[in-house]
């Protein structure tokens, strides 16, 4: 009988019970591993690339330098394409704008092509 992980395929000549398929714990998890990327890997890469998009922007914002031009974005690597979907908010004039936001992270881009925090 063979270890059923596509990458080890060992034989497995000490068998603890009849229903193992793997020769250790390690090519059952990375069996696993495998499947979970090959049916989630796309969602996986997007949340990483939102996480690193909020971390920029999180230090972006702490600095507080007021509108932040486009350069200033692709200087730091913020990839526009990873975004939550934009929703209408009221501000405190009773005006409705749309605003894009990562994760808390709320902010609407002028017609220069400034991102303005709110």
């Amino acid at each position: 009988m063979t270890c059923k992980n596509p990458e080890c395929n060992k034989d497995m000549i000490y068998k603890k019970s009849a229903k193992r398929r793997y020769c250790n714990d390690s090519c059952k998890n990375r069996v696993n591993y495998l499947r979970r990327q090959k049916t989630y890997g796309h969602i996986f890469e997007w949340d990483k690339l939102m996480r690193h998009n909020y971390h920029i922007l999180l230090k972006l914002k702490q600095k507080d330098l007021g509108p932040i031009s486009c350069q200033t974005r692709e200087s730091h690597g913020v990839e526009f394409g990873h975004l939550h979907k934009d929703e209408a908010i009221i501000d405190d004039n009773g005006v409705k704008m749309m605003v894009s936001r990562i994760y808390d992270i709320q902010f609407i881009i002028n017609n220069k092509q400034e991102l303005i925090f709110i």
